[in-house]
């Protein structure tokens, strides 16, 4: 898991050159048994994400707010998320179809941004 992260988190540095390692890596909480827990991406500077971020697996939450997110990457569908989404105070102008396939045990909330449309698949994502 740890290894497959470090590659999702350089290819999240690769994609946001305003964002520091650094940053990246303050905000990784992991559990006891090395999972991890949750990772606060809030105020990252963040643009887009890879398309290696739709395949983690994440215990808690995920916290992308504050951002400069314009769009989601199709593979957010195979995301697993067992707490909260917060995807609030972005650029997001559209969700992808894959929106719905995602897995996410608590509540998305993606309030403040510039979402005209929710497509259907955006009220299945909580388990």
């Amino acid at each position: 898991m740890l290894r497959s992260l470090v590659g999702s988190e350089m290819c999240i540095r690769d994609s946001n050159p305003r964002c520091s390692e650094d940053r990246l890596r303050r905000g990784l909480f992991f559990d006891d048994d090395g999972l991890l827990h949750s990772w606060n991406l809030t105020m990252c500077d963040l643009d887009r994400l890879p398309d290696s971020f739709g395949r983690m697996r994440v215990v808690g939450s995920v916290d992308l707010s504050y951002n400069g997110l314009s769009g989601l990457p199709e593979t957010v569908g195979e995301l697993v998320v067992g707490g909260n989404l917060h995807l609030r105070d972005n650029m997001l102008r559209s969700l992808p179809a894959s929106f719905g396939q995602m897995k996410v045990g608590g509540y998305v909330s993606w309030r403040n941004n510039f979402l005209s449309d929710l497509p259907p698949s955006a009220f299945k994502t909580v388990w």
